[in-house]
């Protein structure tokens, strides 16, 4: 099996020259003043690109931001609400459990917009939500949640906004000074290496919060800074990946290769989980015929030299394959992958493009 060379996942990303010279630049330590300066200046980037007024960052993956999200959910009185249309959102509802928060749960079916209307219906019958949980950019099916309807919802009820944006920060131009708690990750939009995690906040969180894990706590972070040990190495190389943005139009170049990729398969006549109206940029989910075994194409693909997006086991029981083009990634290669992709498929006798 060759080593596969093409990255067209959904993180891991390929990053590019200058991200992976900052990660490999000398350790540095966590307390020290330069250090310290450079953490702080980067927290002011976050904020700056994403609208909110405070942004903390941890040593982890986007779970453990969604727990940390979790945790400060139990001190918003009454009952929440977690609307879902695809895994990610489901998995809220683990996050939810774990933190034994009393909430309601509207789902939908994967890879369908929600239902406004629908949600109104059940609302009307019961008290308002305090807080309103859900994904932006639904990674298992590409469909994107807008943040401008979620915002709609949540005036309507008095409600707190609550969003996963982990696979739409650096993805897709956001603004998040009207959302109370918010989740990102270095490893996907932003295109720098995975190990950081971010909450965003518009508000001044509790400090002394006892009662959860030091971890866990976003108070302690929003209190010290870095509580904790953190790498300077992935810190540095995230800096310069936000850098990036003022060098290039990004939020562009990924749209385009969005809709490039998106085209190209429903040209060939692919499948494709969420309708163009309602996409994310970055991750097209497709949807295989039952005859046509998606692991069996994505192993022929990574073969190939072609890393797409299959092995995960909701992907698996589903027969869906994605092509994700979150980091750097070269037109040319990516033609060719799904190019062979229509070569495996087309070889079956029930698939009629």
């Amino acid at each position: 099996m060759n080593k596969a060379t093409i990255n067209l996942l959904p993180g891991p990303v390929e990053v590019k020259p200058n991200v992976h010279k900052a990660f490999k630049d000398l350790v540095v330590s966590h307390r020290s003043e330069e250090f310290i300066n450079d953490f702080f200046l980067l927290k002011d980037k976050l904020t700056s690109m994403l609208g909110s007024r405070f942004a903390q960052i941890f040593m982890g993956s986007g779970t453990m931001a969604n727990d940390v999200i979790a945790a400060q959910l139990n001190y918003i009185p009454g009952s929440g609400l977690i609307i879902s249309n695809g895994e990610f959102g489901e998995r809220l509802i683990g996050h939810a459990k774990s933190a034994s928060l009393d909430f309601n749960h509207i789902a939908f079916d994967w890879g369908h917009y929600f239902d406004y209307g629908y949600i109104d219906s059940v609302l009307d019958k019961n008290n308002p939500p305090s807080w309103i949980w859900a994904v932006n950019c639904e990674t298992s099916t590409g469909v994107l949640n807008n943040i401008a309807d979620l915002i709609q919802l949540k005036e309507k009820y008095q409600s707190e906004l609550i969003l996963d944006c982990i696979s739409s920060v650096g993805n897709i131009p956001l603004d998040l000074s009207q959302v109370y708690l918010a989740s990102g990750v270095s490893g996907k939009g932003f295109a720098s290496y995975s190990g950081l995690s971010m909450v965003f906040h518009n508000h001044e969180v509790k400090l002394n919060q006892h009662d959860i894990p030091r971890y866990l706590n976003l108070g302690i972070y929003a209190d010290v800074g870095i509580p904790f040990t953190i790498s300077s190495n992935l810190i540095y190389a995230l800096s310069v990946a936000i850098d990036n943005y003022s060098k290039s139009p990004l939020f562009e170049i990924k749209k385009d290769t969005t809709d490039y990729v998106r085209t190209k398969l429903e040209k060939l006549g692919f499948n494709i989980i969420s309708d163009e109206q309602n996409s994310s940029v970055g991750v097209v989910t497709i949807v295989l015929p039952q005859d046509i075994n998606s692991r069996q194409v994505g192993d022929k693909l990574k073969e190939a030299g072609f890393e797409t997006s299959y092995a995960s086991e909701y992907l698996l029981t589903k027969n869906w394959i994605q092509i994700c083009t979150m980091g750097q990634v070269d037109l040319t290669q990516v033609s060719s992958a799904i190019e062979m992709m229509y070569s495996l498929c087309a070889k079956s006798k029930s698939l009629i493009f």
